[in-house]
């Protein structure tokens, strides 16, 4: 039920959007903040419908093709004069609506594929650029489209300036488990500093002699002997008692 729901919301928002087209032309803000957004939501929308190319994905490297046209797309559409091209040029307004559902298609694949710094890269451009026209549009005395008055201009700025900075804080609320817990890196062996003398390698130790034991002495008689010296018994004499 609910898959059928998401399949068909595509078409009936873009139907909402084509029924309600001058209505929400009537004035520049509902022209540039509610009409514009919502042809990229219903471009995302329609992703099961458009199928586009699978070449798509092997093109887009880390979604920097999508980020960049999404780049020149929003920077083309507000300029004042593109949206009074659209108001009163047929053309212009079909490739209005075409050029901002085409880049609601991309961008979900490409968000998957990017990594969270090249995300950083194009949020922080986009939203610097639509916070830069918003105060353009307040400050400048003079009418910037003819098709609108200069309040709504003033009231279109300031709007502009609100969105970016929105924009960018719901950006940092989604992708702040990135910063908060990255991921753990393993530990690198230390490298050896090459002011450091290598240690020298521990002599090994001689090893101790055992000391020679003492041999007991011999008798003199035993150590003559051993010198190949013979010395001759004395012949006891036996003592005769003369008469």
């Amino acid at each position: 039920m609910t898959s059928t729901l998401l399949r068909w919301s595509g078409p009936v928002l873009l139907g909402l959007l084509l029924t309600t087209r001058a209505p929400l032309e009537a004035s520049m803000l509902g022209h540039m903040l509610v009409q514009l957004p919502l042809l990229v939501i219903c471009g995302a929308l329609l992703r099961p419908w458009l199928r586009l190319p699978a070449r798509l994905a092997r093109w887009d490297g880390q979604g920097l093709a999508t980020f960049t046209a999404a780049a020149f797309v929003t920077t083309y559409w507000m300029i004042p004069r593109a949206l009074e091209q659209a108001l009163f040029e047929p053309l212009a307004a079909v490739a209005k609506f075409a050029s901002l559902l085409l880049l609601g298609a991309a961008l979900p694949g490409a968000l998957r594929r990017a990594h969270v710094v090249v995300q950083l890269f194009f949020v922080a451009n986009i939203c610097a650029m639509m916070a830069i026209a918003g105060m353009l549009y307040r400050e400048l005395p003079q009418r910037l489209c003819n098709a609108y008055l200069l309040d709504d201009q003033t009231v279109t700025g300031t709007s502009l300036v609100i969105l970016a900075l929105v924009l960018g804080v719901a950006w940092c609320i989604v992708n702040a488990r990135h910063f908060a817990d990255p991921p753990e890196r393993p530990d690198e062996p230390d490298e050896p500093n090459e002011t450091d003398e290598p240690d020298e390698p521990n002599e090994p130790e001689e090893p101790e002699e055992p000391e020679e034991s003492e041999e007991p002495e011999e008798p003199e008689e035993s150590s003559a002997r051993g010198l190949g010296t013979s010395f001759p018994r004395r012949r006891e004499s036996k003592s005769v008692d003369q008469p």
